[in-house]
C-alpha cells in the first residue's frame, strides 16, 4: 500500500484522507495538533518522509511555506498534490507554478480541484474532480 501523507486536516482533507484510507497508509499533519490522530506523526517532516504521494490541503497563502519546509525531506519520486485555491497574494502565481518553483526539479507535482465537496465524499458518494499537472500520467498514476 502507498504512504500518502495529508497536510492540513481541514474539511476536505479530512474527507480525502477517510475515502482512501482502505488503500492506503494514511499519514496526517496539522498545525493544530488536536486534529492530528492518534498515531501519527507530531512534526512536519516525520509525516512526509518515506510518503510516496503527499496532499497539500491548505491555503493558498501558505503553499510556498509548506513546499520549501518540505521540499528537501521527500524523496524525487514522491507526487506533491495541492488542493488549495486562489493565487499567491504577492506573486498572483498559480499554485502549480508555486509548487514548480520550490519543489525541486522533475519533482512530479499536481493540483486537484472542482467541485468536491468534503459532506459527499465522507458520505461516499460520488464527486468529480480534475488534475492539473505537467507530469499528469505519472501524477495520476500516484493518486488512483
Amino acid at each position: 500500500m502507498k504512504q500518502v501523507t495529508f497536510i492540513g486536516l481541514g474539511e476536505i482533507g479530512g474527507a480525502i484522507a477517510s475515502a482512501i484510507k482502505e488503500n492506503a497508509v494514511i499519514r496526517a499533519f496539522d498545525k493544530d495538533p488536536s486534529k492530528i490522530p492518534e498515531g501519527n506523526p507530531k512534526t512536519l517532516p516525520e509525516a512526509v518522509t518515506g510518503a510516496e504521494v503527499v496532499f497539500l490541503c491548505v491555503p493558498s497563502w501558505v503553499i510556498r511555506e509548506i513546499a520549501e519546509q518540505i521540499s528537501p525531506l521527500i524523496s524525487p519520486e514522491c507526487i506533491v498534490i495541492s488542493l488549495a485555491k486562489g493565487l499567491e497574494e504577492n506573486t498572483l502565481k498559480t499554485m502549480s507554478e508555486v509548487l514548480e518553483e520550490v519543489l525541486p526539479k522533475n519533482q512530479p507535482s499536481g493540483v486537484l480541484g472542482g467541485p468536491l465537496l468534503a459532506e459527499e465524499i465522507q458520505k461516499g458518494l460520488p464527486g468529480i474532480a480534475a488534475l492539473g499537472s505537467k507530469n499528469l500520467p505519472r501524477c495520476a498514476e500516484g493518486i488512483i
